[in-house]
């Protein structure tokens, strides 16, 4: 499994159809279902809720005329799609009033049960 790196600019994410393929074989996605503006270059995470899992994925063109996206997915990289909350607690060891954050990764499917 890849490291979780908290450093720089978390990637990308792309609400995807595992089943939406053109005849070129990359993944369509619509413009509007990525969380931030993207380019062709970029690596991306895409996800499928359904399935609740995600990949890293390449963004190969941005069709804004038509709003969609084709994405080329790295199967290799298909995981459960985990979701990370930062909380944060104080910190005992200074006795101050500092805070410290703490991390949870854990799948979404688990999140959904604390959100009912």
């Amino acid at each position: 499994m890849e490291e979780l790196s908290l450093r720089g600019q978390p990637r990308a994410r792309i609400e995807i159809d595992l089943n939406s393929r053109g005849r070129d074989g990359y993944v369509r996605a619509r413009l509007r279902k990525a969380d931030r503006p993207v380019v062709a270059g970029d690596e991306v995470t895409v996800f499928e809720p359904d399935d609740q899992v995600a990949a890293v994925a390449t963004v190969v063109r941005v069709d804004e005329e038509r709003g969609f996206l084709s994405l080329d997915v790295d199967w290799s990289t298909l995981v459960d799609d985990y979701h990370v909350i930062l909380l944060s607690a104080p910190n005992a060891a200074k006795n101050s009033l500092t805070v410290d954050p703490l991390v949870f990764v854990y799948p979404r499917r688990v999140q959904s049960r604390f959100q009912q």
